[in-house]
């Protein structure tokens, strides 16, 4: 960590948040733990390998979400999934399903599907290449959840959440 004090200028303490992506490849399924070994004071969730839903991977075009947020809203939990879509030389690409499946250990699998249409709703004022999707679950999450959602490029963008009770 490195500070920098300058004259007659106040400094702010704060906390800055940030992300660091770890490549783990492969993982049996169980239960694993995280330890961060340059900071033993770090406490994490319990990481939670499952089964595979489907015998290899999907074959989905998803959307370049680069934004998302979950809250509780009510007696559910809202997702909140937002970006700019390409800009394509024929055609647009569209929204066309979000699934959004909770899974064991606090991870909410969001997966926003996208096709690529041509017509009438790809005109200049119709067609938006910013996006925006809400997506209600009908259960109330709690505590720490770790959102995942898949993404275009081929990684992801997660996110933690803590999801208090009202």
């Amino acid at each position: 960590m490195q500070a920098f004090q300058y004259r007659g200028v106040g400094c702010a303490m704060v906390m800055v948040p940030f992300t660091q992506t770890i490549k783990l490849g492969f993982l049996s399924i169980g239960n694993y733990s995280v330890d961060v070994v340059t900071s033993p004071d770090v406490r994490t969730e319990p990481l939670v390998i499952v089964e595979s839903r489907t015998a290899g991977p999907d074959d989905y075009l998803y959307a370049p979400v680069s934004y998302v947020n979950v809250e509780r809203r009510g007696a559910g939990t809202e997702v909140f999934i937002g970006g700019e879509f390409p800009l394509m030389l024929v055609g647009c690409m569209v929204m066309k399903d979000v699934e959004v499946h909770p899974s064991p250990g606090g991870v909410v699998v969001v997966q926003p599907i996208a096709e690529i249409v041509d017509g009438a709703a790809c005109h200049p004022g119709v067609y938006s290449y910013k996006f925006g999707v809400r997506k209600t679950l009908p259960t109330a999450l709690e505590g720490e959840v770790l959102a995942h959602v898949r993404v275009m490029n081929g990684e992801s963008v997660n996110r933690f959440f803590n999801l208090i009770t009202p």
